[in-house]
């Protein structure tokens, strides 16, 4: 097997250097309590005091692959790490211009998901996994307050794997480097972040069921059975971003002691004013060196694919908010009211193979709002009133109530959107159309409830979408001018009876109106059950448990390679077939290991497991993968 030694060393290099001063002191309890803290950009800056405390809880870090992770219900292509698809209905999107491409955004690093820390000593994190075909996932973080008031973080993540199947390999990097820094005064502070990710993937065009199914049975290689052999995607973008902050409010000098000489100056920030700069490019690059007639009726240049994509977005944004937790109403905290406006400027270029750059405006304005009285009330809106997203608009609100130990909450959300840039226009080798669509008008309502201690959430879903966009079987894309209704309740709960533990996550769905064009298996059903102890005197401790995936059967869509979109079939039917995992993790202090043998029912109940139509997923002859965490921190 080949490894991939060189960001995992240049990792253990950085984690090295603050383990002489780490102590090493730890308990096998489930949660320890560190003076490490993280959260996401708005959290840390608007939420400090829900900032997340590390533990060493094992936490299922078996499930290094997301598309696995229990709480989402995702299919892939086949092969770790690769183009996903969700088995349910999510219409809502960011507001703004949407160039296309989006298959990767499930893996991506971005500003929502990134991680800041407030380290008081320094905090290094690192995870590897690996198993046959090359597979190999790698994990590092490394995050230090060189001051009281600054921080710098890094976070590096690596996905690769050849796959069973031929021409199916992926290869994912993620990398995002971010700093903090907030003045002695606590008037100004800013943050400043960088994330690039990279992705490949080679493109098999889907294998022939009969003939996958035959030779699995015998046991043969299936390595040459890709209808494409050299067709591969890459993609790539980056962010680079500033914002700064300047807090408005009163100073007061102060006494904290009884015994102190000297008063201490402490200020009350009431309101704050921002400014953030972002630069993003995003980039997708499609290659066959054969011409391939197999998928395309039509090509421009019949030898090879060369197609390049590229969006580039220069945002500003100008905001006025009320600082943290700081009541416009009652200074004792009972009702506190908060908002934030900003003004937005984007300017924005597309470019598509053998043509000129495109660029367009846009200009819209925004802001949130939360009230905590009685009951918790937030609300959010943004609508670009100039530019090419012009009437664009999203519109959300949610209350909640915490009744005994439950907190019972209920949103609706209400949106319309331009079709994507590349929906609308698109010349590449194969494909080329001038579409003009009208915008997606979405109605969204959720009731649910949950409870921390009682370790369960539902929530009921009903959507309603007009001018729906999606793509043919023949790649192209329609729009779909009838109401679309779409119904789901989605349940997780856990239970804990001594040592043994069960958690779970279903989702039951309905296409009421429009299922011609929405398709989505009825129920959806992930859980985990394992036994786990405390051994050799609280020094070890330990878990053994069996995983469990299903979806029930339906027409699910295929895959176009060259778009990397996911269109519809109404030939082939998939699912109703259970993939069963077996896995063992241990703790010792801050060091986890676990392995995992996966889909161990293979054969037991036909050979026919696929995810996507015509993309089986890997039979169980690579089964066995191993991984190992260890955390420094004090």
């Amino acid at each position: 097997m080949k490894l991939h030694f060189a960001p995992i060393i240049f990792f253990c290099i950085l984690i090295q250097i603050p383990i002489i001063g780490f102590s090493q002191k730890d308990s096998a309890k489930k949660n320890v309590v560190s003076k490490t803290v993280s959260g996401t950009e708005e959290g840390f800056t608007d939420h400090p005091n829900k900032l997340e405390i590390l533990d060493t809880s094992l936490e299922v870090v078996y499930h290094f692959d997301p598309a696995y992770n229990l709480e989402n219900h995702f299919t892939n292509l086949g092969n770790n790490f690769t183009t996903t698809h969700a088995l349910y209905l999510n219409p809502i999107k960011p507001v703004g211009f949407d160039f296309g491409f989006n298959q990767w955004n499930f893996y991506n690093y971005n500003r929502n998901n990134i991680k800041w820390y407030d380290t008081h000593t320094p905090y290094a994190d690192f995870m590897y996994a690996q198993g046959n075909r090359e597979m190999q996932y790698f994990n590092g973080i490394f995050s230090y307050n060189f001051k009281p008031n600054m921080n710098v973080s890094v976070q590096y993540r690596k996905m690769t794997s050849t796959g069973f199947y031929g021409n199916q390999a992926s290869d994912l990097q993620n990398l995002a480097a971010n700093f903090w820094y907030r003045s002695p005064s606590r008037k100004y502070m800013a943050m400043a972040g960088s994330i690039w990710n990279w992705m490949k993937q080679g493109e098999s065009g889907g294998y022939n069921d009969s003939t996958v199914e035959k030779y699995i049975t015998n046991g043969v290689s299936t390595d040459f059975l890709a209808q494409m052999i050299y067709a591969k995607q890459q993609y790539s973008d980056r962010n680079y971003f500033v914002k700064q902050y300047y807090y408005l409010g009163k100073t007061e000098s102060k006494k904290l002691h009884d015994t102190d000489k000297v008063a201490t100056k402490l200020f009350y920030p009431k309101l704050y004013l921002a400014h953030d700069i972002s630069f993003y490019e995003k980039k997708f690059y499609y290659k066959d060196s054969l011409s391939d007639f197999k998928f395309f009726d039509n090509s421009n240049d019949t030898f090879q694919t060369k197609d390049n994509f590229r969006f580039r977005d220069l945002s500003n944004e100008v905001s006025i908010g009320t600082a943290t937790n700081q009541s416009l109403k009652d200074s004792s905290g009972t009702n506190v009211f908060n908002f934030k406006g900003y003004l937005k400027h984007n300017f924005l270029t597309a470019t598509l193979p053998n043509t000129a750059d495109a660029t367009f405006q846009n200009l819209s304005v925004g802001g949130n709002v939360s009230l905590i009285t009685f009951i918790d009330v937030k609300a959010k809106a943004e609508y670009i009133f100039t530019g090419y997203n012009q009437g664009d608009f999203l519109f959300t609100a949610r209350a909640s109530k915490s009744l005994m130990k439950n907190e019972l909450f209920t949103s609706i959300t209400q949106q319309k959107y331009s079709p994507a840039y590349t929906e609308t226009i698109m010349r590449s080798n194969h494909f080329y159309w001038d579409n003009s669509w009208n915008k997606t008008n979405v109605s969204n309502i959720s009731l649910g409830a949950k409870s921390d201690s009682l370790k369960y959430k539902v929530m009921a879903n009903y959507s309603l979408v007009n001018n729906y966009i999606y793509y043919l079987s023949n790649g192209r894309p329609a729009q779909n001018n009838n109401l679309i209704q779409n119904a789901s309740i989605q349940l997780n709960k856990s239970f804990e009876f001594h040592h043994f533990f069960w958690r779970n996550d279903a989702i039951l769905q309905k296409t009421l109106q429009g299922s011609d064009v929405i398709k989505l298996p009825f129920f959806s059903y992930h859980t985990s059950f394992s036994y786990g102890n405390n051994f050799f005197k609280n020094a070890l401790f330990a878990q053994l448990g069996v995983d469990m995936r299903y979806f029930s059967s339906y027409q699910a869509y295929a895959y176009m390679p060259e778009l990397s979109a996911f269109v519809l079939q109404n030939a082939t039917t998939i699912g109703n077939y259970p993939f069963f995992d077996i896995w063992a993790a241990a703790r010792i202090k801050r060091f986890q290991f676990f392995f995992i043998v996966s889909h161990i029912n293979q054969g037991l109940n036909g050979n026919r497991y696929y995810t996507i139509a015509h993309y089986p997923q890997s039979p169980s002859t690579t089964p066995i993968r191993l991984g190992l965490r260890w955390r420094f921190y004090n």
